[in-house]
């Protein structure tokens, strides 16, 4: 065989290796899509979907706070103050016990500011219908990012439910 004749069949044999991998990445490809149809269907409901979980979780939060809170209360005397002593020994045991409740309450604020916040910029973001509103007036509106500047644009019912998400969140600041 000359040399002209391998150079054509290698040639040929790459071209088959080429079209071969062209067409497992068609095929890839439609595959891929059919996989990102159906999530491409859900992924508007999906917001619905973290703000039952965060309610659930807020709602895990004061259940276990009421809990404790009905617990401490019935188990340590308290005087006419509702001041109590949980504990009275070793300074290292106290050290212990109040470092672990510490981070005990700040994974509860946690979970819930991070909830509410999350909340609050589903609430103040904008539908489409609000922002083709919006702009028919030719003004400008924030998306992606929490604006307080997009209250004025929302709903009355959603502008009160962030005011009530923002000042329940602020007193978990000063904890």
């Amino acid at each position: 065989m000359s040399d002209a004749e391998k150079s054509i069949q290698n040639i040929t044999a790459a071209n088959h290796r080429f079209s071969r991998a062209k067409a497992i990445a068609r095929a890839c490809k439609r595959w891929l899509q059919q996989l990102e149809r159906p999530l491409r269907a859900a992924t508007p409901q999906r917001w619905k979907t973290v703000v039952y979980v965060c309610s659930f979780s807020a709602l895990y939060v004061l259940i276990i706070n009421a809990a404790v809170t009905i617990w401490v209360t019935a188990k340590y005397e308290h005087d006419n103050e509702w001041i109590a002593t949980a504990y009275e020994g070793r300074c290292d045991v106290t050290a212990a016990w109040t470092r672990w409740l510490h981070v005990g309450i700040n994974i509860l604020s946690s979970i819930l500011l991070s909830c509410s916040n999350y909340c609050m910029q589903f609430l103040v973001a904008p539908t489409r219908a609000e922002l083709d509103l919006v702009h028919s007036k030719k003004k400008s509106v924030e998306i992606g990012v929490p604006s307080v500047r997009n209250l004025g644009l929302v709903p009355f019912k959603r502008v009160a439910l962030w005011w009530l998400l923002a000042l329940s969140s602020i007193p978990l600041h000063f904890l």
